[in-house]
């Protein structure tokens, strides 16, 4: 229980210190920003790079990247399952066949 505060105070202190740089560092990027003037050669190059349209194709990217991951990952799943099905063997799969066949008959 003991541990259990210590380590309770300790995240507090840090989500503390976390607001707080939070509240400060627009004043900071305020005042440095009045002081520079100029804009440097790497500012307006990065400004020049269309961000928004680098972020829509990396997005389409991985889009089609995790559909044909999932398509490779069920191939493999019916891969282990026809395995399975194997190592069982044609007695095993009847027996799941007549069990199924009981459900729907009256008795």
């Amino acid at each position: 229980m003991f541990d259990f505060i210590i380590q309770l105070l300790i995240v507090g202190s840090l989500g503390t210190i976390i607001v707080i740089l939070g509240r400060a560092l627009p004043r900071v990027e305020e005042s440095s920003a009045g002081e520079r003037g100029k804009e440097g050669v790497v500012d307006r190059l990065l400004r020049r790079i269309p961000m928004s349209e680098i972020d829509t194709a990396i997005a389409g990217f991985l889009e089609k990247a995790l559909r044909k991951i999932r398509v490779v990952n069920l191939k493999i799943e019916n891969l282990v399952n026809d395995g399975i099905q194997r190592l069982r063997g044609p007695q095993q799969h009847k027996k799941q066949q007549d069990d199924a066949n009981d459900l729907f008959e009256k008795k």
